[in-house]
């Protein structure tokens, strides 16, 4: 969105300038998964870091170098392929569901707390993950 430049700064030369740092030094490890996600080093991406660093370009790249460690180190990769492996138990064991909207348009949640079968949540996940 260049439409948020300031004045006095040349958006299209700061993006670019960016576009080639990430593309380099500080972009994700050349070793790293997210190193293969064109969307990480996407224009889009890109300015949404400029403009919350206002259109500074050193520290949106040093923004973008954290982010990029910090995709590495929570393993990012592996928890969108397998995010919550104890999904298909909870669905057993803790009945709930979102059903639709209603008609303005909010969500409908529904809960059975009165058909939950603790003993055997508890047997596939710890209560510390239950309250994660």
């Amino acid at each position: 969105n260049l439409a948020s430049v300031p004045p006095g700064v040349d958006g299209a030369a700061a993006l670019q300038d960016l576009q080639r740092r990430v593309n380099g030094k500080d972009g994700p490890a050349a070793s790293s998964e997210e190193s293969a996600l064109p969307y990480l080093r996407s224009e889009h991406m890109l300015v949404r870091f400029l403009i919350a660093r206002q259109w500074n370009v050193d520290k949106a790249a040093e923004m973008l170098r954290e982010h990029y460690q910090w995709l590495t180190s929570i393993n990012i990769e592996a928890l969108l392929k397998d995010p919550f492996p104890e999904e298909p138990s909870i669905k057993k064991y803790y009945p709930q569901a979102y059903h639709g909207v209603d008609k303005q348009g909010w969500p409908l949640y529904i809960e059975r707390p009165g058909h939950i079968d603790m003993p055997r949540l508890l047997q596939v996940m710890s209560p510390e993950r239950l309250q994660s």
